[in-house]
C-alpha cells in the first residue's frame, strides 16, 4: 500500500475531525453534511470540497451560506448530545480514554473521549444527576443526584454496586479521595459527609453551619478537604477527624451575589481555586487560607473551575456561556471559549491538560487546551441576540442583545458599526424606521429608546411600562412606535415626541410581541394567555381573538399583503386568514421549541427558529424546504429581496446567510403616497414613482428590471423623506 503523503494525511484528518465535531448534528440530520462543509473556515479541506460541488452545481437541494462565518476554526472539538435535558457535570476518567457526564434527565452517559460514542447509560436514580465523578483507579463512578443519594458503579460492566443514603436533602457534589478508599458527598441539607467507599458506612458528618454546601475536593494527599458553602465561605477540613481547620470567608464580601459554587485543590496541594455568584474566581494559599489573588472576566456567576494537570492553567466555567483559561501564577487570562449557547456547569482537564471537557444546560463538549483564540469574531456580543432586524433598505442590519447593547452592522459584508449603549438591562427587540434612519429598542429596564443610525447617539427615552419591554415596531408611516410588555399592555407612542397616544388593555398575561399591518390600519399581539388579538391602530379598539393556542404565543405576525397572520406557540406555527380571524393551517415539525417565526417578504416561505434549528416551510403547503442547524438559534429576520437572513444565537453571534438553490419569488411592497405614489426597490435601493393603475400588479423597476408586486393599498406619508434615508440622497425614477 502506498504510503499517505502529507498534504492527503492532513486532509483525511480534517474531514475526520470534521465529522466528529459534527457527529451530533449529523446524527439527526445527515442530509446536512454539504451545508456543514461549505460553512467550515475558508481554508478548510471540507470547505474547499464543498465549493468545488457548488461550482458545478452538483448539490441541487436548497441550503443555506454563512457569509460572515468564522476565519479560524472552534476549539471545540466535539459534542457529546445525547442527553435530553440539562447537563450539570462531567469528567475524565484517569486514562483520558472515557468522558463521563451526569443530567438532569436523570442518567449518566460514559462516552469515547476520542471519538464521541456514548458506549452506556446509566439508571438508576430518580432525579436529576448534579456530580459525578471516577475513581482514582478508574473502576469505579460515584454519582451525586438531587434524589438525595450517592450510587456506585462498576465502569466495566456500568451496573450499580451500592446507594448511599443519609442525606436529607439533594446531594449536589461528590468526590473520590486520593486513595479511593473514601467518597465525600456535599447536599444541601447544609452538611458534608464522609463515606467508607467499600461498606457505604459514613465516617463524618461535618456540619459547617453556612448552608448549602455546593462542592467539595480532596487533598492530594487526602488529608484535607475544602468544601463550597451558599453562605460564601469556603472550609478545610481534618479527614481523619472531621474537625475543622480554617475557614476562607473573601466571597462572602461581595455582598449578595456570594455563595461560593465550586472549590479544588491544585495537584501539588499548595493552592486552592473557588469560584462563586460574585463572578469571580479567587485563589487562596492551602496551608494559610491566604486569599492570594482575584481573577476577574466573566460577565456572569461561575460555576466551576479546575487545575491543569501541572498547575499552570485554571479554567472556568460560567452563566456567561463561555470558557476562560487563567495563567495560576499572574491570573492572566489567556483564552475565552466559545460555544456553549446557554450556562455551563462543570468543567475539567484531561489527564494530560491537552483537552477540556465541559458540562451545560444545552449539552456536553470536549475542547481543545492549546488554544489561544476561541474561533469567534471579536465584535461578537457578549451574550445572546434577542432579536435581528434588517433596515428598510437591506444595506444594514440591527441586533439587541442581554449584553444590554445594540449593535448595527453592513448586511453585505457583516462588519460591525456601531455600537448604541444605555439601556440598563437586558435589551429584547429593535426595529428601523420606514426611511432607515432611526432605530427604536426595548428592554427589561422597562423603557424603549430611540437612536440615531447613523452616528448611534441616544434621541430620547420613552417611559410608560411598569415592566419589561418585549417587543417594539414602528408603524409603515413612521409616525407611531407600537410596545408590548410583561405589564399585560401595549402601547401606541407618537415617534417625534416620544407621548403615549393609547395603550391597549385586554390581554390577562404578559403580552410577548406586537406588530402593524403593512397598512398601518391593524395591530396584531401574542400573549402569555395564549391568544393572538387584532386592534385598531387609530382607536384602539380590540377585534378578533384568534384562540387555538395550547400554550404560549411567542410571536405573530402579518405577512407583506396584508392577508394572513402567523403565530407561533412553543411548537405549533398557526397560518391565519386575517380578515376573519379563521385558522388556516397548522405548520408542525420543528424540532423542539419555536422562538420566532415570520414571512418572507415574498409571501411564499415561512422561516421558523428555535432550539438548535432554522427551517424555511411552504406558506401554501406547509411542507418542510430547508433547514440549518445552529445551536441556541434565537432569532431570525428578512432582508427585504427575500435572498437573505440574519440570525440571532445565545452565545452572542449574529450570521448573515444566503439562501442557495432556492429561486425567490416577487417581493410584495406597499408603495407611499404624498401627492405622487412612489416604493423603494430593495434590489438597486432606489425609489421610483408608480401611477396608481399600478397597484395590485406586478411591475418592473425602472432602475434594475428586477419584478416587484405592489399591494393594491398605499400608505399616506412622504415617500421623498424615506428615499433620502434609504439612498443617501440618490436621485429617484419615475416609471412611465
Amino acid at each position: 500500500m502506498a504510503e499517505l503523503t502529507p498534504n492527503r494525511q492532513e486532509g483525511l484528518e480534517a474531514w475526520d475531525q470534521f465529522f466528529r465535531s459534527n457527529q451530533h448534528i449529523f446524527r439527526h440530520s445527515p442530509t446536512l453534511i454539504f451545508q456543514q462543509a461549505a460553512n467550515d473556515i475558508e481554508s478548510s479541506p471540507t470547505a474547499i470540497a464543498a465549493k468545488k460541488i457548488a461550482e458545478v452545481r452538483l448539490e441541487k437541494r436548497t441550503w443555506f451560506r454563512i457569509l460572515n462565518k468564522p476565519r479560524t476554526a472552534s476549539p471545540c472539538l466535539m459534542t457529546l448530545a445525547a442527553h435530553s435535558t440539562t447537563v450539570a457535570a462531567c469528567s475524565f476518567s484517569p486514562d483520558g480514554k472515557f468522558a463521563l457526564t451526569a443530567s438532569g434527565d436523570q442518567t449518566l452517559k460514559l462516552w469515547d473521549a476520542s471519538t464521541g460514542e456514548e458506549l452506556a447509560t446509566l439508571r438508576g436514580h430518580s432525579a436529576p444527576v448534579w456530580d459525578c465523578s471516577f475513581s482514582p483507579d478508574g473502576d469505579r463512578i460515584i454519582s451525586a443526584s438531587w434524589d438525595k443519594t450517592l450510587k456506585l458503579w462498576d465502569l466495566k460492566t456500568c451496573r450499580e454496586i451500592r446507594t448511599f443514603q443519609g442525606h436529607t436533602e439533594e446531594v449536589i457534589a461528590c468526590a473520590f479521595s486520593p486513595d479511593g478508599k473514601t467518597i465525600a458527598s456535599a447536599s444541601r441539607d447544609g452538611t458534608l459527609r464522609l463515606w467508607d467507599g467499600l461498606t457505604g458506612a459514613v465516617k463524618f458528618v461535618l456540619n459547617g453551619n453556612s448552608g448549602w454546601v455546593n462542592d467539595c475536593s480532596f487533598s492530594p494527599d487526602g488529608r484535607r478537604i475544602v468544601s463550597a458553602f451558599f453562605d460564601g465561605t469556603l472550609k478545610i477540613w481534618d479527614t481523619n477527624n472531621g474537625r475543622a481547620l480554617a475557614a476562607l470567608p473573601g466571597h462572602s464580601e461581595s455582598g449578595m451575589d456570594q455563595t461560593v459554587n465550586s472549590c479544588m485543590f491544585s495537584h501539588d496541594g499548595n493552592l486552592i481555586v473557588s469560584t462563586s455568584w460574585d463572578k469571580t474566581i479567587k485563589l487562596w494559599d492551602a496551608h494559610t487560607g491566604k486569599e492570594l489573588r482575584t481573577l476577574r472576566g466573566h460577565s456572569d456567576i461561575v460555576n466551576a473551575c479546575a487545575f491543569s494537570p501541572d498547575d499552570r492553567r485554571i479554567v472556568s466555567a460560567s452563566e456567561d456561556q463561555t470558557l476562560r483559561l487563567w495563567e495560576t501564577q499572574t491570573g492572566r487570562e489567556i483564552a475565552a471559549l466559545r460555544g456553549h449557547n446557554w450556562g455551563i456547569f462543570d468543567c475539567h482537564f484531561s489527564p494530560d491538560g491537552k483537552r477540556i471537557v465541559s458540562a451545560g444546560e444545552d449539552s456536553a463538549r470536549i475542547w481543545n487546551a492549546e488554544v489561544a483564540s476561541d474561533g469567534a469574531p471579536l465584535n461578537a456580543h457578549a451574550d445572546r441576540v434577542t432579536c435581528c432586524a434588517f433596515s428598510p433598505s437591506g444595506q444594514h442590519i440591527a441586533t439587541a442583545s442581554r449584553d444590554k447593547t445594540l449593535k448595527l452592522w453592513e448586511a453585505d459584508t457583516g462588519k460591525e458599526r456601531l455600537i448604541l449603549k444605555g439601556h440598563a438591562k437586558e435589551v429584547n427587540a429593535c426595529a428601523f424606521s420606514p426611511d432607515g434612519t432611526r432605530i427604536v429598542s426595548a428592554s427589561n429596564d422597562h423603557t424603549l429608546k430611540i437612536w440615531d443610525a447613523a452616528s448611534g447617539s441616544e434621541i430620547m427615552t420613552l417611559r410608560g411600562h411598569a415592566h419589561w419591554v418585549t417587543c417594539c415596531a414602528y408603524s409603515p408611516d413612521g409616525r407611531t412606535i407600537l410596545s408590548s410588555s410583561l405589564d399585560k399592555t401595549i402601547k401606541l407612542w407618537e415617534a417625534e415626541t416620544g407621548r403615549i397616544r393609547r395603550t391597549l388593555i385586554g390581554h390577562t398575561d404578559r403580552v410577548s410581541y406586537c406588530s402593524f399591518s403593512p397598512d398601518g390600519q391593524k395591530i396584531v399581539s401574542a400573549s402569555h394567555d395564549r391568544s393572538i388579538r387584532i386592534w385598531d391602530a387609530e382607536t384602539g379598539r380590540e377585534g378578533a381573538s384568534l384562540e387555538g393556542h395550547a400554550e404560549a404565543a411567542g410571536s405573530a405576525s402579518y405577512s407583506p399583503d396584508g392577508s394572513m397572520i402567523i403565530s407561533n406557540g412553543h411548537r405549533i406555527i398557526k397560518i391565519w386568514e386575517a380578515q376573519s380571524g379563521r385558522e388556516i393551517r397548522q405548520v408542525k415539525g420543528h424540532p423542539g421549541w419555536v422562538t420566532r417565526c415570520c414571512f418572507s417578504p415574498d409571501n411564499q416561505t415561512i422561516a421558523s427558529v428555535g432550539d438548535k434549528h432554522l427551517i424555511l416551510w411552504n406558506v401554501d403547503t406547509g411542507a418542510q424546504r430547508a433547514e440549518c442547524w445552529f445551536e441556541g438559534i434565537i432569532s431570525v429576520a428578512w432582508r427585504p429581496d427575500a435572498r437573505f437572513l440574519a440570525v440571532g444565537r445565545a452565545n452572542g453571534l449574529m450570521h448573515i446567510l444566503k439562501i442557495e438553490n432556492q429561486e425567490p419569488g416577487i417581493p410584495v411592497l406597499t408603495a407611499m403616497q404624498m401627492e405622487q405614489l412612489a416604493c423603494g426597490c430593495p434590489f438597486c435601493r432606489v425609489w421610483s414613482e408608480v401611477s396608481e393603475r399600478d397597484l395590485g400588479k406586478d411591475i418592473l423597476c425602472p432602475h434594475c428590471r428586477q419584478p416587484l408586486k405592489l399591494n393594491p393599498f398605499p400608505i399616506r406619508a412622504d415617500w421623498r423623506r424615506v428615499a433620502s434615508g434609504w439612498s443617501s440622497g440618490r436621485p429617484h425614477r419615475t416609471l412611465q
